[in-house]
């Protein structure tokens, strides 16, 4: 009778093993798919864009600059009677990232404090700054930088738990100035300034909380006025010439 007692006991607590180890990997599962489950960024730290005034921008740079020439020559009453105009500058689609790729998404799966990337051919495509906030989500923190494919800087500025904050610049890949203006938590705030590559300003005014207020006065990659976005905004609409 021991020996079958002592076998009967060694097979219950075989089982019981058995059990418990079934147990801690269904267990260990869970966890896993906690931990797979929880987001690595904030859903809702999206940044506000004007979509309007973007695609309204976005128009003005494409359109094509002729500038006269410096040594053109006038005839007596100062005019120009044989104009040589210089190259209109590269075309802008050559000179920004088509299909960006917004930076939230270039470091959703990045953990550590100290990020970077690199395009496929080499060479940096950004550099950033994270924490863990409370829930232990890594959120954007710090100073931010991108370049270009060819190594140009393409935006410099900084975030604040995932959100712009502070004065941000932008460049066209040739290293001309595109754009330059402020974020308070993700909002636009105070005056921004729009640049063509050519240099002319075809687009200026104030935010107040992410929306346009004040006057704002817009031109085209010539220099001539657009009135039909240029005047008086509030919050957002324009309500004056």
């Amino acid at each position: 009778m021991k020996p079958l007692f002592a076998a009967a006991l060694a097979a219950v607590l075989a089982l019981g093993a058995l059990s418990t180890a079934l147990w801690l990997r269904a267990d260990d599962g869970r966890d896993g798919e906690r931990r797979s489950a929880r987001p690595t960024r904030r859903a809702d730290a999206q940044t506000q864009r004007d979509s309007a005034l973007d695609s309204m921008l976005a128009e003005l740079v494409r359109t094509p600059v002729e500038p006269v020439a410096d040594d053109a020559e006038l005839d007596d009453a100062g005019e120009n009677v044989q104009a040589k105009p210089r190259p209109a500058p590269d075309s802008v689609a050559s000179l920004v990232l088509r299909e960006r790729e917004p930076n939230l998404s270039r470091v959703a799966y990045l953990e550590g404090e100290f990020l970077r990337g690199e395009w496929p051919a080499g060479g940096l495509k950004f550099e950033a700054h994270q924490r863990l906030d409370g829930d232990g989500v890594w959120v954007l923190e710090g100073p931010w930088r991108a370049w270009y494919p060819n190594g140009t800087l393409e935006e410099l500025g900084g975030y604040r738990g995932d959100r712009e904050h502070g004065e941000w610049l932008w460049w066209y890949a040739n290293g001309a100035e595109m754009a330059r203006g402020a974020f308070e938590d993700g909002e636009r705030v105070g005056v921004w300034t729009f640049w063509h590559p050519s240099g002319v300003v075809i687009g200026e005014g104030p935010y107040v909380a992410g929306l346009r207020s004040g006057r704002w006065t817009f031109r085209f990659a010539d220099g001539s006025p657009h009135s039909e976005f240029s005047g008086l905004y509030e919050e957002g609409e324009r309500v004056g010439p």
